[in-house]
């Protein structure tokens, strides 16, 4: 035992060398972070532009997108963005995707592009995102999912289905499939 003390005494680095250590991390991390997943500063018009995108592909094939059902599933997506939590994800969901107007210094929506609506089932899954005209359709599809984790009965479904439209003031529409939810 005596010897592990002595070992550590001899191999523990002197004040000056723990200084040196702890500079050198601070400057990697600094330059890891200087423009890579976790940094705070703006990533530029084209890395919006190009999340927008693919955000709307997402929708173009389902109608509603989870972070944790859709967003952690693409590969695609997870490539350029790097997000590594869902925070990286909801932070650029409320600060750009569903504002409306779209603030500055984000660039505005290219033609075509309708207005998002994100909201919240209440489950574990941190936000809903769909298009704003299909919000009914998407409200039903997300309660839909926490229906088959949770096996809630087709009561509750309905109530939370209920709550949830007239929460986000949802009108009741038809479907592009034909029928009410």
């Amino acid at each position: 035992m005596s010897e592990a003390i002595l070992e550590t005494e001899e191999s523990a680095l002197t004040l000056e060398q723990r200084a040196e250590v702890v500079r050198i991390v601070r400057s990697l991390r600094t330059e890891s972070n200087a423009n890579g997943p976790l940094s705070w500063t703006y990533r530029g018009d084209d890395f919006h532009r190009r999340v927008r995108r693919r955000w709307y592909a997402l929708l173009d094939e389902r109608t509603v997108i989870c972070y944790q059902d859709d967003i952690m599933a693409d590969p695609e997506l997870q490539t350029f963005t790097g997000w590594a939590q869902p925070v990286q994800c909801q932070r650029e969901i409320s600060k750009f995707l569903v504002m409306d107007p779209v603030p500055f210094p984000y660039p505005s929506r290219e033609p075509g592009q309708e207005v998002l609506a994100a909201f919240k089932v209440p489950s574990r899954r941190p936000v809903d995102v769909c298009r704003k005209s299909a919000l009914h359709c998407a409200i039903e599809i997300a309660v839909s999912r926490e229906h088959r984790r949770k096996r809630m009965s087709d009561r509750d479904r309905a109530q939370k289905i209920r709550r949830l439209q007239e929460r986000y003031h949802v009108e009741h529409a038809v479907c592009e499939s034909g029928s009410t939810p």
